[in-house]
């Protein structure tokens, strides 16, 4: 917290506690919290600079665990091809919402492409 969100170390050390005795141990469960969920100790402008650290933190693991885009075809020619390999599986549940919600967004552009 003290590097990530600019908080300073003895309320970062405060929170932390406060934080993961509530079970608020990972950036997945900080991304997920609601309002309701902070403790009272934890200030206002902090909290929204947790929230979007944790968000920002779960969007990045995310897009690492997204394949990397093909190369369109002839630009590997000569090349070897490659067996297509399973997608690596998202390190969380908000990974992997994330990364169906993209996956719907392809679809549509898909099915409006072939109505045209």
């Amino acid at each position: 917290m003290v590097d990530e969100c600019a908080i300073g170390e003895a309320d970062a050390a405060q929170y932390a506690a406060l934080l993961s005795d509530d079970g608020f141990d990972s950036t997945l469960a900080l991304s997920a919290m609601c309002d309701a969920d902070w403790p009272a100790a934890v200030k206002k402008g902090h909290r929204r600079t947790i929230a979007r650290q944790a968000l920002r933190a779960v969007e990045a693991a995310a897009a690492a665990a997204a394949p990397a885009p093909k190369a369109a075809e002839g630009e590997a020619e000569g090349s070897e091809e490659e067996e297509d390999e399973p997608a690596a599986a998202p390190r969380s549940a908000m990974a992997a919402a994330l990364m169906a919600d993209d996956d719907d967004d392809d679809d549509e552009e898909e099915e409006e492409e072939l109505a045209i």
